[in-house]
């Protein structure tokens, strides 16, 4: 969510930088597999409503503005291309898909990529 808030010519070099921090200066283990859930933003924001709407929770700074939703959006697309990612759709049609449907696809892609 960093990312999305510097300019789109940037973003190699902040993502670079922090590889080189992660992984080399901290030591911290490289991921074997990354998934990315991926949901666009107008759905986003409808889950966001929804969740304010039953639980009384009020949005906070990142969730009132729609412009840093779509910059996350978009900086996470790049980052996924960038990086390797695996993408999970969570949306087929416009509409949200279940939860086990996404799970189901989660456990076959780990599967075939792990070797399980």
């Amino acid at each position: 969510h960093q990312l999305s808030k510097l300019p789109v010519s940037e973003y190699n070099s902040f993502l670079e930088w922090l590889y080189d921090y992660e992984f080399n200066k901290l030591g911290l283990p490289k991921p074997d597999v990354v998934l990315y859930l991926s949901l666009p933003p107008e759905l986003s924001v409808r889950l966001i409503e929804k969740r304010c709407t039953e639980t009384g929770v009020k949005k906070d700074i990142h969730e009132k503005s729609m412009s840093h939703i779509e910059n996350s959006y978009k900086a996470v697309l790049f980052s996924s291309q960038k990086l390797g990612w695996h993408k999970i759709d969570c949306s087929r049609g416009g509409e949200i898909r279940s939860v086990e449907d996404i799970h189901n696809e989660i456990i076959a892609y780990l599967g075939d990529a792990l070797g399980l």
